[in-house]
């Protein structure tokens, strides 16, 4: 039985494989707006103007597929969530040094010749830093032959929950590994009793286990048919 399950969990994963480039906002500062009482001390300027107020907004980019994107480029196209969007600027830190940012009205284009699939280039990650006035909302456009783009927000209580669950599948496999070993150390010795009486509490265990990895997969999978 258990067999069984294990076998649909990894076709299951191994389905819902392909390349994408994921834009993911991991941070978004509070609006910085000098007070009356500092602005004769304190003064906030771009390109040589005083401004009142700036957000800050941190993205990564990542592949999350298992092979080489050629010729990478996506668009981001900015709206504010509130007042109007006056200006932004893009940062762009590459471990590499070969992405291009190109700025438009309200929107820039990011272009790399290629992304590695973050899991065998775990430092192939790419940080976009925006600058603007407000706080600003993303629709992403891009995608080729074989790869599309998404647009994931990014908070701390989904990151934790995606170390919950690795640390679930990592139990699931040493529980696994537990039952295996205890049903050929039955087999071998044919002491059936005690080991029946162990091998259906790590059953129970297992199978709790497996219905939250589920749980966090089907969620998973919503999201990116979103």
């Amino acid at each position: 039985m258990v067999g069984a399950i294990v076998t649909a969990v990894v076709i299951f994963f191994r389905n819902r494989r392909g390349n994408r480039v994921v834009v993911s906002r991991v941070l978004q500062s509070p609006q910085v707006r000098v007070s009356e009482r500092l602005r004769s001390s304190l003064e906030i300027r771009y390109k040589g103007n005083s401004v009142e107020t700036i957000v800050l907004n941190r993205l990564r980019v990542t592949n999350t597929g298992t092979a080489t994107i050629e010729s990478m480029e996506f668009k981001l196209v900015l709206s504010s969530v509130e007042g109007s969007l006056e200006y932004f600027e893009v940062e762009v830190l590459d471990p590499l040094n070969k992405t291009n940012v190109q700025k438009q009205d309200k929107s820039f284009t990011v272009s790399r010749p290629f992304l590695n699939p973050k899991r065998a280039y775990k430092e192939e990650v790419l940080q976009l830093n925006i600058f603007s006035n407000t706080a600003v909302a993303y629709f992403i456009i891009g995608g080729g032959k074989g790869w599309y783009s998404k647009f994931e927000e990014r908070s701390r209580s989904e990151q934790d929950s995606l170390r919950y669950l690795k640390r679930s599948g990592l139990a699931f496999a040493i529980l696994f590994t537990a039952y295996t070993g205890l049903e050929l150390f039955a087999s071998f010795t044919g002491d059936t009793r005690l080991s029946a009486e162990i091998l259906l509490r790590i059953e129970v265990v297992m199978v709790a286990l497996l219905a939250i990895i589920l749980g966090f997969a089907f969620i998973k999978v919503k999201g990116l048919g979103d």
